[in-house]
């Protein structure tokens, strides 16, 4: 795989993301969250507003870096970012947002850019 800096992997919404680091940064991050949402809810109980700023601030950063690694996984497997938008159809939108996640890699370059593979074994 091409070798991306951090800040283009959590924070651009361009490009493709093979589903191994997909997988390895979205279960991190599900990780991280769950532990900012339990120090949260020790934040929210203790009246801060300043805490509880802040705890929002990082909540908003974190959706932010999901939908970047979501956008660059549905244009790794050839599929529109704005495929995300499907979550807002309650019930199946969730489950087809995931199949579409586990689609494989397109073979070669796509609308979306070069296949991050092809450069890793070069």
């Amino acid at each position: 795989m091409a070798q991306h800096n951090r800040q283009w992997m959590y924070f651009s919404f361009h490009g493709r993301l093979p589903r191994k680091p997909f997988w390895i940064s979205t279960i991190t991050l599900g990780l991280l969250a769950f532990i900012v949402s339990a120090m949260g809810n020790e934040v929210v109980d203790s009246n801060s507003d300043a805490g509880a700023f802040i705890f929002l601030i990082l909540l908003l950063v974190m959706l932010y870096i999901a939908l970047a690694l979501n956008a660059k996984r549905l244009h790794d497997s050839g599929h529109s970012g704005l495929w995300i938008l499907i979550q807002l159809i309650p019930g199946i939108g969730t489950l087809v947002l995931f199949v579409l996640l586990c689609f494989p890699s397109t073979p070669g370059p796509n609308q979306y850019g070069d296949n991050p593979y092809d450069h890793a074994h070069n």
